[in-house]
């Protein structure tokens, strides 16, 4: 019970979010199976939106409580898919997929990178901002959706660096680990979504794989930073798209 569930979920947990767990002793082939449990994770953070929402709207106007949700997002993650997606976006102004790759590396954030920091944070306010009146569905399902994605990504496409923390997942996520990811996914979406749940989780693993065909053309296969900017934008398309249907 330990090695197989409890123990990969509480890294993947840790490893995805900020939230205070204490010591959780660490081996890098449970660290890499734990993309299995990367649906929960979202479950867990989309729980926490829905909370937040649920608690703010009744007093404060939409701005204040978009403003809030998207800093709740950034303290639970960290802001760690966000600055993935910069990096990638900085890594664009590359001629190579070497050149791409060395600048995504580069600690330092140019020009691209802060545009594209800056539209990603406008897009994900005014979503947020443009919320129904009882908006549980779409903020519980949304990072439930953008990890899975994530899953599929990891198993479907190379990693483009010799090593990094994004390897291990890489190496250690099999057909099983997106079976299961993507069972929890699909049993979240039909509980909380019904067929809408199903739909948008269904376009969020066609995303994923066109962004990986996509990410692999520019920069010869993924890395941790591509795996937080495909987050990114499946959270912003799905955002959208719960927009319409509910």
């Amino acid at each position: 019970m330990w090695r197989f569930f409890l123990w990969p979920w509480l890294l993947a947990l840790q490893n995805l979010t900020r939230l205070p767990l204490g010591r959780i002793p660490y081996q890098a082939e449970v660290f890499g199976r734990a993309t299995v449990f990367f649906p929960l994770v979202g479950l867990v953070i989309g729980g926490l939106w829905t909370a937040a929402y649920y608690l703010l709207s009744p007093w404060w106007p939409p701005a204040v409580v978009a403003a809030a949700l998207c800093g709740l997002n950034f303290w639970v993650t960290g802001g760690m898919h966000a600055d993935g997606f910069i990096d990638y976006v900085d890594g664009l102004g590359g001629r190579t997929p070497a050149e791409r790759l060395a600048i995504m590396r580069d600690s330092t954030v140019g020009a691209f990178g802060v545009m594209g920091g800056i539209v990603l944070g406008l897009f994900r306010f005014a979503l947020f901002f443009s919320l129904p009146s009882y908006p549980w569905q779409i903020l519980l399902l949304v990072p439930v959706i953008g990890r899975t994605g994530m899953v599929w990504a990891i198993r479907f496409f190379p990693y483009a660096r010799p090593q990094g923390q994004g390897k291990l997942y890489k190496e250690f996520t099999g057909n099983a680990q997106v079976l299961g990811a993507s069972l929890i996914a699909g049993v979240i979406a039909v509980l909380i979504g019904g067929y809408k749940g199903v739909m948008l989780l269904g376009g969020a693993v066609l995303g994923a794989l066109l962004l990986g065909l996509l990410f692999r053309r520019q920069l010869g296969g993924l890395t941790g930073d591509t795996y937080g900017a495909l987050n990114e934008i499946l959270e912003i398309g799905s955002l959208a798209t719960g927009l319409l249907l509910w």
